[in-house]
């Protein structure tokens, strides 16, 4: 078929394509005190930037990581 762009994972696929995988949760930051169940001032959370960014649904600490869930690819223009 023609390749479509799905509108969750914003890949390229057709038929052959393996399934959408992408993240149910939001990229989202803490305090790293909060995070860490510590003060922000805790000498251990030293090298750790003050705000915290992870995946909220699996824990994944890079924006680009891969998802955590997989679906049917949904097309760019239809509802989810």
């Amino acid at each position: 078929g023609v390749p479509r762009v799905c509108r969750v994972c914003h890949q390229t696929f057709d038929a052959s394509s393996p399934p959408c995988q992408y993240h149910r949760g939001s990229w989202a930051g803490f305090e790293k005190g909060k995070l860490h169940g510590t003060a922000s001032s805790d000498a251990r959370l030293a090298g750790v930037p003050p705000i915290v960014y992870h995946w909220d649904c699996c824990g994944a600490e890079r924006a680009d990581d891969p998802g955590c869930a997989t679906g049917p690819h949904v097309p760019c223009g239809r509802p989810r």
